[in-house]
């Protein structure tokens, strides 16, 4: 090579921002990924989470074959493994040929998803479900579920190209529209479920579920929307039930500064007002009331009553029956009365 090829062959460099030493170590960066990814855990273009040759299971916990997820020693936690595994089961039915309902709420054969992490802590996914309509006859639709931790109306799904809501993708979809789709199941912050895919019945052959075999129960107690912070009045453990809701109140008040608070509940949950006592959230609607949290009294400045498909969680406490929601002073319905807050 020429001293003019050399100087040439620089500025080609220059102009990509990288010296010649980097330039010539860039088709050394396949084997090294290559490597790396043969000794750590990946999730690249429908990868493997783990490597072929690594299993986190325990022969224990296999029977004829398939993981027994009844059993903790299912799986092994020593070293490294996937970072989650996904207990649950989606089901469809359609009572039209253009309409579908997803469920994974423990009905019409579906399971409410579990989420068993390598620390061994479980997140419950809150069981609900969704429906589709504008689909089409005959067509076999796939859709892909994402779960973000304190999300507040449960399951996510990725951005689809048919029904509505948009949520469905047809066997028309192109190999790099079902790896955006998977790429929206990965975005920082969220966890993968699965996907789902079912064939709409022809209007000959359309079928329904029926309603709900073992329908979650519809007790209207007093309780707050799922992602709200739950602290307990002194050491008395909460305990949590989660349940599908529409009918919400939302109060705020101004602390101090530029800091809101609010909290999203249910009209009848019971929240302390400064000269009244124990009242239902829904007397605080339209007024500029005080109100009880844990940094005392404070104004609320905002009220509202809003209608959201959503998730209400459920305070069960045995002793105290006090706790803080977002700050706000609350109380649950004693067991023994058959409602809690």
């Amino acid at each position: 090579m020429s001293a003019n090829d050399v100087i040439q062959q620089n500025q080609i460099y220059a102009l990509n921002g990288m010296s010649a030493m980097q330039q010539q170590s860039q088709p050394n960066l396949p084997a090294r990924i290559a490597r790396i990814e043969s000794v750590t855990p990946y999730r690249l273009g429908g990868g493997m989470f783990a490597p072929s040759d690594f299993s986190p299971l325990d022969s224990g916990g296999l029977i004829d074959g398939k993981l027994n997820l009844a059993t903790s020693s299912s799986i092994s936690f020593m070293g490294s493994m996937a970072p989650a595994v996904v207990d649950g089961v989606f089901s469809v039915g359609s009572a039209t040929d253009s309409t579908a309902t997803i469920y994974y709420d423990g009905t019409n054969s579906s399971r409410v998803f579990l989420l068993r992490r390598a620390d061994q802590t479980v997140s419950v996914i809150p069981p609900n479900n969704i429906s589709l309509s504008g689909l089409t006859s005959s067509a076999v639709y796939t859709a892909y579920a994402y779960w973000t931790p304190f999300n507040e109306c449960g399951l996510g799904w990725a951005s689809g190209l048919a029904g509505t809501p948009l949520i469905a993708f047809t066997a028309a979809a192109t190999a790099t529209q079902i790896k955006q789709a998977v790429a929206q199941q990965h975005f920082a912050g969220r966890e993968e479920i699965g996907s789902i895919q079912w064939t709409q019945p022809a209007p000959a052959g359309s079928t329904s579920p029926g309603p709900p075999t073992n329908p979650p129960n519809p007790d209207p107690g007093s309780c707050v929307m799922i992602g709200t912070t739950l602290k307990p009045l002194g050491s008395e453990p909460i305990d949590t039930q989660n349940y599908r809701w529409e009918d919400w109140v939302r109060i705020e008040t101004e602390p101090g500064g530029c800091f809101v608070r609010g909290l999203n509940c249910t009209p009848d949950h019971p929240l302390y007002d400064a000269e009244k006592g124990k009242v239902r959230a829904d007397s605080f609607v339209g007024k500029n009331r005080w109100i009880m949290t844990d940094n005392g009294e404070e104004k609320v400045i905002r009220t509202a009553q809003f209608i959201k498909g959503c998730t209400k969680v459920q305070a069960h406490m045995k002793r105290g029956h006090l706790f803080f929601a977002n700050g706000f002073l609350s109380h649950n319905f004693k067991l023994e009365a058959g409602a809690v807050s």
